[in-house]
């Protein structure tokens, strides 16, 4: 399960609203903490539709648009739904489950960031539909081609009408089909809109995936008001001015609400009954968020950079070598970008050859490879939207060959841990290459294989690293990247921790750092030499953020020197 991100949700310390207007009072916070979310503490993102990783990149897993847009002002994504093979099934995946055994996962899928179902099991969404729908919610248990199958279930969301709404949909219950929600971690989770009509238009505004009501992790607050007779609850979105119903006929004067189900933002609430109405204005906080910089994939030490003298910044034609089995035409570098063309299915950009290896890769220390790459043209898994990475200890012996690392569309960055790379099931090599992984010897050769495409595509590389975990000897800089939304001045507390679970324990080193410094040197001379991933707690004063950097650092202490008289004999 992913661990390691935690949101403490509290109230704010501000105080309630009692002076609602209207004829009845509401007494109601004037800010709360937002709720916990898997997007906001897993993935460092909340799903607010504001950048395009919002959802997959991959375009096979967006399917039935015939226009689908991330659109501002406010974000959100969507467009015109059309008929996919007949009937009105119309999807976008929110997360991409991967793929077992035939590719490698790198980035923000569920395979490396699954959901936690005992944790988040409510599905909300604000959403614009031009018709009445019944949208559908689907969730993969396991990575496709997994073995034991997909582990694929689903449910309704109750029906939406034509207008700007909020969606709830406890993913325990109401199961339509397959697997159910909490019967393991769940890698993939798609959502289809149109379930009445082939052609209509879809927005959403944001998703939020949420504790349910039951949880003592919910995010629920008490509504009090004055005035007999049965209430009924509105909140209005005060950015739009939309309302959403919150419950109807209560007979009591209080109501304990799971507010978390909605995202950060400026709202209304509203009660009526007999006596009268009355509103109570409210936000709920933007959390801060934090991000580790150093240590990360790539900031330790670069091979090339530290041992051939020329990172492969692909500024020049000195930072490959030519093989003369290339395959490559239209070869050139301008704006810090390798240009090229394939001739044939198999384009090799290599990194290391006779050349240049006199110094081979210390494996032992190398081991994180990060490639920034283009294909131009159409996206086509099948044909060739793949790119692999190949190496060797001595140039002429047998390649080990990974599997698929798959090109989405643009300049994208793509990391991989070689380290760990097996010819083993779903270990990452191909079975039917070289069998040499990457930590069994030093290499000489070491490639990249842009495409597969058997007709011509124009490719883009502008950076190759090949990076080592950081080191701390005798200190360290720590760098982060932390902001708030909402303008609080946030403060950061920095933790050292020997895994990515905050619940067995973590080791301050250091509090109450202003988000705004990005930095804290770190002097662990009395830490034990070991591996330590460095976890940020990003605090705005309402509730606290926290995320591990994505590699640790290795803290070497140093060696004492000696002190006092010592004979040697002769």
């Amino acid at each position: 399960m992913a661990v390691g991100v935690a949101l403490v949700c509290a109230l704010s310390p501000m105080p309630s609203n009692p002076t609602a207007q209207g004829t009845i009072s509401v007494v109601f916070p004037a800010r709360l903490a937002a709720g916990p979310d898997y997007a906001t503490e897993v993935l460092g993102d909340p799903w607010d539709m504001c950048n395009r990783e919002d959802v997959t990149l991959r375009p096979d897993e967006i399917v039935g648009w015939s226009t689908f847009n991330f659109l501002s002002a406010p974000c959100r994504l969507g467009g015109t739904t059309v008929a996919v093979n007949g009937t009105n099934d119309s999807s976008v995946m929110m997360l991409s489950r991967g793929i077992y055994d035939l590719a490698l996962n790198p980035g923000r899928n569920g395979r490396n960031f699954p959901i936690d179902t005992s944790k988040y099991q409510v599905l909300s969404a604000k959403l614009y539909s031009s018709a009445i729908e019944d949208p559908q919610v689907w969730w993969y248990h396991n990575p496709l081609n997994h073995p034991s199958g997909d582990g694929v279930g689903g449910r309704l969301v109750p029906r939406v009408s034509p207008g700007t709404q909020l969606a709830v949909a406890d993913l325990t219950q109401s199961l339509l089909a397959g697997s159910s929600w909490s019967s393991g971690v769940v890698r993939g989770l798609r959502l289809d809109p149109n379930g009445l009509n082939a052609a209509d238009t879809v927005f959403f505004y944001w998703v939020r995936l949420t504790p349910a009501a039951s949880s003592p992790l919910a995010a629920k607050q008490t509504i009090t008001w004055n005035g007999s007779g049965a209430a009924t609850i509105t909140v209005r979105d005060n950015s739009d001015g939309s309302i959403f119903p919150v419950v109807s006929n209560l007979s009591a004067n209080s109501y304990v609400w799971n507010y978390g189900v909605l995202a950060p933002g400026s709202y209304t609430l509203t009660i009526t009954n007999a006596s009268g109405s009355g509103s109570a204005a409210f936000s709920i906080n933007n959390p801060p968020s934090i991000d580790v910089t150093n240590p990360s994939w790539t900031s330790g030490d670069d091979y090339a950079t530290t041992v051939l003298g020329n990172a492969w910044d692909m500024s020049s034609s000195s930072d490959i070598q030519l093989t003369g089995l290339d395959n490559l035409t239209n070869l050139s570098f301008s704006g810090g970008a390798l240009h090229a063309t394939n001739t044939n299915a198999d384009p090799i950009v290599t990194l290391l050859y006779n050349t240049n290896n006199s110094v081979p890769i210390d494996t032992s220390r190398f081991r994180y490879l990060t490639l920034r790459l283009q294909v131009d043209g159409a996206y086509d898994l099948v044909a060739g939207s793949v790119a692999r990475v190949i190496w060797s200890s001595q140039v002429s012996s047998p390649a080990a060959i990974s599997q698929d690392i798959i090109v989405v569309p643009g300049m994208n960055s793509y990391t991989v841990d070689l380290a760990p790379l097996s010819t083993a099931p779903d270990g990452g090599l191909e079975p039917g290459g070289g069998s040499e992984t990457w930590t069994a010897a030093s290499k000489r050769y070491l490639r990249i294989d842009p495409h597969e495409f058997p007709t011509a595509r124009t490719f883009h590389i502008d950076d190759v690293k090949l990076t080592a975990k950081p080191v701390a000897a005798g200190s360290f800089t720590i760098r982060f990247v932390g902001t708030d939304a909402d303008g609080d001045a946030a403060t950061v507390s920095l933790y050292y921790d020997s895994d990515t679970n905050t619940a067995n324990g973590k080791t301050l080193i250091a509090s109450n750092i202003p988000a705004s410094a990005g930095q804290f040197v770190w002097t662990p001379s009395s830490v034990p030499t070991g591996e330590y991933y460095i976890y940020a707690e990003a605090t705005d004063g309402i509730q606290v953020i926290g995320r591990y950097s994505s590699v640790p650092v290795r803290v070497l202490v140093p060696l004492t020197a000696p002190t006092g008289l010592r004979f040697v004999p002769r």
